[in-house]
């Protein structure tokens, strides 16, 4: 495509764990190259930490490399890059953006109790699985709904079933951006238990709907917990049980806290971007 469109003033390549920026770099040219690698510093499963670190000392070393500019979405992401590709002096943190104004104006669905919110991919190690375990250890009027797809999903259905908890946790599938932001609305609490995550929009969405978040105290995750202090709660997810986890939900759904979300509106986002091209695109 590169090839055949020869006029781009910059290629921005999205997303490490492809190929995307690998092929970007070998077909650029001398058109610059941006990567936004949303880079983990460890893999979601055993397979894939086999295939990691060859996979990074080969074609992610080579794209990043030959990129102008590498785009982090937090510090957390930018540190581990510097730290595993010892790269320097081309790194620019650009967060991710919120449609804030979109979910404030979202009408909240009539429900009965406490709702308890996931938003995310379903993956063994986002541990949804752990708060399906600690509802048991909930007030009967908490319930816990489950927005997104993944391979996951048919374990988290067994979990549900065993724990019989079937009229309390609800696997909603994936679903458009007004229903979500209506559910997050809806909500009393999102948890993102994550083990690994570079950043996390999805607790931005909650919080520019006024709503606490609990969070898992790694990685990106932490960064925004440090950020907004007082709006997200920060465990050790690992190195809690059922019953403590339960504690936890229960006191996060408690917290009240205003937060300021300007500098992560869109509009402000695709400022800096812009700058970004413009920059590389002078070098």
């Amino acid at each position: 495509m590169l090839f055949r469109s020869p006029d781009f003033d910059v290629v921005h390549a999205h997303g490490f764990s492809t190929l995307i920026p690998f092929v970007a770099a070998l077909t650029a040219g001398r058109m610059p190259l941006i990567i936004s690698p949303y880079f983990h510093q460890q893999a979601s499963s055993k397979l894939l930490g086999v295939l990691k670190l060859p996979f990074e000392r080969t074609v992610g070393r080579y794209a990043l490399g030959k990129a102008s500019k590498i785009i982090c979405v937090s510090e957390t992401e930018a540190a581990a890059i510097r730290e595993r590709f010892a790269i320097v002096n081309k790194i620019a943190v650009i967060h991710g953006g919120v449609n804030a104004d979109e979910i404030q104006d979202a009408e909240p669905y009539k429900f009965d109790g406490t709702l308890i919110l996931y938003v995310g991919r379903l993956e063994q190690y986002k541990n949804v699985q752990l708060v399906i375990e600690a509802l048991n250890y909930l007030p009967q009027d908490f319930a816990f709904y489950v927005i997104g797809e993944g391979p996951y999903k048919s374990a988290l259905a067994a979990t549900i079933r065993r724990n019989q908890l079937g009229g309390r946790v609800r696997l909603l599938g994936a679903c458009a951006d007004a229903d979500l932001y209506r559910w997050i609305k809806t909500s009393a609490l999102l948890v993102n238990l994550s083990e690994v995550e570079s950043f996390g929009i999805t607790v931005l969405e909650a919080l520019a709907a006024g709503k606490p978040v609990l969070v898992n105290d790694a990685f990106g995750l932490h960064e925004l917990a440090e950020r907004f202090r007082g709006a997200i709660v920060s465990i050790q997810a690992g190195k809690t049980n059922a019953p403590e986890l339960a504690k936890a939900l229960e006191d996060a759904v408690r917290v009240r806290s205003a937060v300021d979300l300007d500098e992560y509106r869109w509009d402000r986002i695709a400022s800096r971007t812009l700058e970004t091209y413009k920059e590389v695109k002078n070098l």
